[in-house]
């Protein structure tokens, strides 16, 4: 079974990610008359051949760890119209959990045609046509399912949590910013100077809504070294940890950062790689609702999909 899975995952290890990407539907909705052109369907994945490494250590280790913080993956985003796919393409987009892997021709200039962006905040997209779409197979799904909840990054302690919290040197908010962030969410507990204590959510626009973003954009301050904490897993949530250019803000990357775990797209299993990598991700306990810490008192209300 495991030399089938790998065996499987190089049949497709030379392609590029303009060619072939092992993907998740990240979001689709379908469009109202009179709606915007932005993109209703997205698509979130990875190549093949960045798979393999972390696989390889998942069916080679008896507790099933992907080796976090050891290996990179290549991820890209797929951005289309639901309407134009949905009569091309027999997808159930309603399935968020279902892996699919895409084949990528040249444009073909139509309304089903897509754009490839090698980073979510691209500057520049490559238009292609999705040839094909198929299911991979079970046993690549079981294991892309395990992936997705990034099993092997264990839960945080409490007080690594109340640690995080408390890095400040000013540890009391007196009030909260709401930055302008254009499409996307962020915020901020600051103290009596203005200097944030804990960022909730670190946001901003992906590439396709760049035209959201205010000019110039915020300079956000590290100075009492806060944490984020993150609502849930969407990316204009979390996006300004990344540059232009898919550079990581090293200021951001470096700090801690609490969040739920959810079953997550490939370009949201890159950043807790890198987190993991710096010892930086805390998943939120998962028989824990609520934590009194001082400054402040978190709690989770939902539990999201």
């Amino acid at each position: 079974m495991n030399r089938d899975i790998l065996h499987w995952l190089n049949n497709y290890a030379a392609y590029p990610l303009d060619q072939t990407l092992i993907a998740l539907v990240e979001h689709a909705r379908e469009n109202s008359e009179g709606e915007d052109k932005s993109p209703s369907l997205l698509f979130d994945g990875m190549t093949a051949r960045s798979l393999l490494q972390p696989v390889q250590t998942y069916l080679n280790t008896s507790g099933g760890t992907f080796g976090w913080g050891e290996f990179e993956l290549e991820t890209a985003m797929v951005a289309g119209q639901w309407h134009a796919l949905r009569e091309r393409l027999d997808i159930p987009f309603e399935d968020s959990r279902k892996w699919w892997v895409l084949s990528f021709g040249q444009g073909e200039n139509r309304e089903s045609d897509v754009q490839v962006y090698p980073d979510m905040n691209s500057q520049e997209s490559l238009r292609r046509s999705i040839q094909k779409a198929e299911e991979v197979p079970p046993a690549i799904q079981s294991v892309l399912e395990q992936l997705a909840v990034a099993r092997g990054v264990p839960d945080a302690l409490e007080n690594e949590i109340s640690k995080a919290i408390q890095k400040g040197t000013h540890p009391h908010p007196t009030h909260v910013a709401v930055y302008d962030v254009g499409q996307g969410n962020c915020n901020a507990a600051c103290d009596s100077r203005n200097a944030p204590i804990v960022y909730f959510d670190y946001g901003r626009p992906l590439s396709f809504n760049k035209h959201t973003a205010p000019h110039p954009w915020p300079g956000f301050c590290f100075t009492e070294r806060p944490p984020v904490v993150l609502s849930h897993w969407d990316f204009d949530h979390w996006g300004a940890v990344q540059e232009l250019g898919g550079i990581w803000n090293e200021k951001a990357i470096n700090s801690d950062w609490i969040a739920p775990r959810q079953y997550v797209s490939p370009t949201h299993l890159r950043l807790i790689n890198h987190l993991h990598k710096r010892k930086k991700i805390h998943f939120w306990p998962a028989k824990k609702k609520k934590l009194n810490l001082e400054p402040l008192n978190l709690a989770e209300s939902c539990h999201p999909g």
